[in-house]
């Protein structure tokens, strides 16, 4: 939670400066069997990059023009579907080589706490 709202003498604005406290979300895909935890998958995401401090000196850039809209496109933060393609593969892949999944069926859940 963080305050919104600050007090100051009259005449003069209210400023508060507060700290960002926002800590990165992890994502876990995980598969389970009755007997075992089958496989289990984690996304951390990528290093913050550090934001170098502004300069006057740079006020003027050059900008070059890629003309590709997919170039331009940032990378996902998140869990994308090639993630969760991945790891059913992986996960297809290990109920191949155990006999005993051979043949079983999944049942999917999208568990949201």
């Amino acid at each position: 939670m963080r305050s919104n709202w600050a007090r100051s003498t009259i005449g003069t604005p209210a400023f508060v400066e507060l700290e960002k406290t926002r800590a990165p979300s992890h994502t876990i895909i995980g598969d389970i069997h009755s007997s075992s935890v089958i496989h289990v998958a984690m996304k951390i995401p990528p290093p913050r990059k550090e934001k170098a401090p502004k300069s006057a000196a740079k006020k003027y850039v050059k900008v070059k023009h890629i003309d590709d809209a997919e170039a331009n496109k940032a990378p996902s933060k998140g869990t994308t579907t090639a993630h969760f393609i991945k790891f059913m593969n992986e996960l297809l892949d290990i109920m191949d080589m155990d006999e005993g999944l051979k043949g079983s069926y999944l049942v999917m859940d999208n568990c949201i706490p």
